[in-house]
């Protein structure tokens, strides 16, 4: 269980750097998809950190 929550707070990490390279891209190369890739990114990140989460109890 232990290596599924490592995993899981790895792949939350992952989606919140995601979020940034969305800003950034919003910021220099097309604002629509990077907000949607920022949007994607931070749910992404809230599912993976709730699912670790509650395998960590």
């Amino acid at each position: 269980m232990k290596v599924l929550v490592k995993l899981f707070y790895a792949l939350a990490i992952i989606a919140m750097l995601a979020t940034t390279v969305g800003f950034f891209w919003a910021l220099w190369i097309n604002a629509t998809l990077g907000i949607k890739a920022m949007v994607t990114a931070m749910f992404s990140a809230l599912i993976f950190a709730s699912i670790g989460e509650s395998l960590d109890h």
